[in-house]
């Protein structure tokens, strides 16, 4: 029974060959993927001249679907990685060329890594793309391409650029992009992007494209973008050491694909914590953060319109010296270009395309600038802090453009003001400012230079008022300096040779007061005309008159000797009151109780480098005292004890780290470094501190009102060698 079940069912010769046929390509296509894996990593070098390795290659011919893990594309070496992935997923709809349409169901990238490197040769793919660019090209004359991808996802991807020719490396990482769905004839089409740049910068970018109406929509997030690796790209333009800053966005971009200029941008923008160094590595500009917030930036039509410009605590550093200015150095190649560009340009912009735009409100808070100039005889410091600004309307068509400012000048003085500009005539502008108080010890170094003698006391006060249009100039210049005094006269050769300095005086009035009004009037429009140095001339014709002889103290007005209220002199280290300080208070306080109206201002001046090692000797001796000596007694014994210790004691020589080769020259130094500058410095303040309530205690117990008399603190800086002793400098002014 079996044999003729079996012979039964026994099969046909052909029906043999095509179960062979049918089992061979089953075989075949299992170890299809086998074949090939070998084939392209035995000889990929020899088709795309790179070594190439796949670790699996699978594919399934149900689901239409390929997988490749742990690919990897050599450089040229053959050593370093150029292209890798962890796995690559796609799945084909291949029914979908029934229509002529090429369609993926899923295309799945994970963990992508490449390197990117340029140098001078060029970039490290070049090779590749010149074997590719010897394929034919495709006729692209016929009907355009059908595509359809779905489930396009890229995760966890990292991308590394280097530059070689400029030293800076990016990298991108944690690469996430996720595309729903594109097809050549869908109305629309949205994307996700999301990646870390450099150490800590997010990256997220969104939109969709609506290929029906030709028209995208992008949306750019940004944070925390680490703007040094790009610096060296900027060094067409400028010479700086480093350039720091963290760049952020919001931008929401629109445009047309068929006409690209067409954009529209809006949303904001901004750096933070920017900072950037000359070649020197000295600071010249930071501020904490720039944000600007657009309204509307029309590219194709030419209009730009921001609304807000705000920049928080910028800090400058500006100096001036004999080969120019540290701005000049920082842009001395934008300049260098600028200039060949306009002298080599032989052609004119024919652009008919007309620009506009607009700023609601520039905005700058708590700015400072600290300039120096150091063209002179010797080094000018100046400040300027708290300085505030504010413009609004300002347009390229605005007629009445408001601008406000306030700032402290030298930590002494301020400066308000206000302007107006057209922006349509920029000769018609109107401007009103006030400086008020500016102590005028810090303007020294220019007085030395111009007129050979420091100024010792004076508060500068200007009033300005300017209104200008192109046929007329109406400049209105108040000048008021209170208590001005200059010193012995300097050495300097570069002053004129008048001796202004010893008649300043004359033009006081009896209460100290010096007032100029400076009336400038003219036509802008002749060429002739320049308000500068009208001005200039004038003033210089003020000094000149004001020299001819020396002026008398105010002590003078009230019957005393003059001296006795000009100063009030101490020695270095002193810390108590003398007799003659103390007579000479008793004047100055009978001159207050008989005219109540005054008001007495003692700036404490000193030599802060000589006492501050004077300073440092006396805690170097308490220090030995009570740390090496180690005395258990109380203060007033420990004080007799540093008050006789020598400085030449062998043990307290020892102690501060001097040999027996060291000079006693050196011994203050050696004192300095065991106290160090910061401890003398604050023992300095302290005394200063002291001597100042040494005196208003003395004039309390005098019953003289405390609103009579006022303390501060000189320009230890910029102090004349004069004044570079302990004292107090008297300024008398009216209530």
């Amino acid at each position: 029974m079996n044999k003729r079940f079996w012979k039964r069912i026994s099969l046909k010769r052909w029906h043999k060959i095509i179960l062979t046929i049918v089992v061979f390509f089953i075989l075949l296509l299992s170890i299809l993927p086998t074949i090939a894996k070998w084939y392209i990593n035995k000889h990929g070098e020899d088709i795309i001249g790179r070594q190439i390795s796949i670790s699996k290659l699978h594919i399934n011919y149900f689901k239409f679907s390929v997988n490749i893990k742990e690919f990897v594309m050599y450089e040229k070496n053959g050593i370093d990685k150029f292209v890798s992935f962890d796995n690559l997923c796609v799945n084909f709809a291949p029914w979908h060329l029934l229509s002529s349409e090429y369609a993926l169901t899923e295309f799945t990238l994970t963990n992508p890594y490449v390197s990117i490197i340029y140098s001078e040769e060029g970039f490290n793919f070049d090779d590749i793309i010149e074997s590719s660019d010897t394929t034919d090209l495709e006729d692209t004359t016929s009907n355009p391409t059908k595509y359809l991808i779905r489930n396009l996802n890229l995760i966890g991807g990292y991308i590394t650029y280097q530059d070689k020719t400029s030293n800076s490396t990016s990298e991108i990482k944690h690469l996430g992009i996720s595309v729903p769905e594109i097809a050549w004839d869908n109305s629309k089409s949205e994307l996700g992007i999301d990646f870390i740049l450099g150490e800590k910068g997010k990256v997220s970018l969104g939109g969709d494209i609506n290929q029906v109406a030709g028209t995208y929509m992008i949306h750019a997030k940004t944070e925390d973008i680490d703007i040094s690796p790009f610096a060296p790209y900027l060094n067409e333009y400028i010479i700086a050491s480093s350039i720091n800053g963290l760049l952020y966005t919001d931008l929401i971009v629109n445009g047309e694909m068929e006409e690209p200029i067409n954009v529209i941008v809006t949303g904001k923008a901004g750096i933070k914590e920017f900072a950037i160094n000359d070649i020197d590595d000295n600071h010249f500009l930071s501020f904490a953060d720039l944000c600007i917030i657009l309204d509307s930036l029309n590219i194709g039509n030419g209009n730009y319109c921001i609304d807000t410009v705000s920049i928080q605590s910028p800090k400058l550093t500006a100096i001036l010296d004999n080969n120019g200015s540290n701005f000049e150095r920082l842009l001395e190649p934008y300049f260098s270009d600028t200039l060949d560009v306009s002298e080599n340009t032989t052609e004119t912009d024919t652009s008919t395309t007309e620009m506009h735009y607009s700023i609601k409100i520039l905005e700058i808070n708590d700015c400072a600038v600290a300039f120096s100039d150091l063209t002179l005889n010797r080094p000018f410091d100046f400040d300027i802090t708290n300085l505030d600004f504010t413009m609004k309307d300002y347009s390229d068509l605005a007629k009445d453009v408001k601008m406000n400012f306030a700032m402290i000048l030298n930590n002494t003085g301020s400066f308000i003001g206000n302007a107006i500009v057209d922006m349509l005539t920029l000769e018609t502008f109107s401007f009103d400012g006030e400086i008020a108080n500016l102590d005028m010890v810090s303007l020294s170094p220019y007085s030395e230079y111009f007129i050979a003698r420091p100024i010792t006391k004076g508060t500068f006060n200007y009033n300005v008022k300017l209104a200008m249009n192109p046929d007329y100039l109406d400049n209105q210049n108040a000048i008021k300096i209170v208590n001005l005094e200059t010193g012995k006269k300097t050495k300097d050769t570069t002053a004129y040779k008048v001796p202004v300095g010893f008649a300043l005086y004359i033009l006081k009035d009896r209460n100290n007061l010096i007032n100029i009004d400076l009336p400038v009037t003219g036509n802008p429009s002749d060429p002739s005309f320049k308000l500068g140095k009208i001005i200039w001339k004038t003033l210089e014709e003020f000094l000149i008159k004001t020299a001819t002889s020396p002026a008398k103290a105010i002590g003078n007005v009230f019957g005393t000797n003059p001296e006795s209220i000009r100063k009030i002199s101490f020695e270095m280290l002193q810390d108590s009151l003398l007799k003659k300080q103390k007579n000479n208070l008793d004047i100055i306080s009978e001159i207050i109780i008989k005219k109540p109206e005054l008001i007495f201002t003692f700036s404490q001046s000193t030599n802060r480098e000589e006492e501050m090692k004077l300073l440092a000797i006396q805690e170097a001796k308490k220090q030995f005292v009570s740390n090496q000596l180690a005395l258990d007694s109380t203060a007033l014994n420990t004080h007799e004890v540093v008050s006789k210790l020598q400085n030449d004691n062998v043990e307290f020589r020892y102690w501060l780290g001097m040999t027996d080769s060291t000079t006693m020259e050196q011994f203050p130094d050696f004192c300095m470094q065991k106290v160090g500058s910061n401890q003398a410095m604050a023992l300095l303040n302290e005394l200063m501190l002291k001597r100042e309530n040494l005196l208003l205690n003395y004039f309390i117990d005098q019953d003289v009102p405390k609103t009579s008399v006022r303390f501060k603190m000189a320009d230890l800086r910029n102090l004349p060698e004069e004044m570079k002793t302990p004292m107090f400098s008297i300024e008398v002014s009216m209530n």
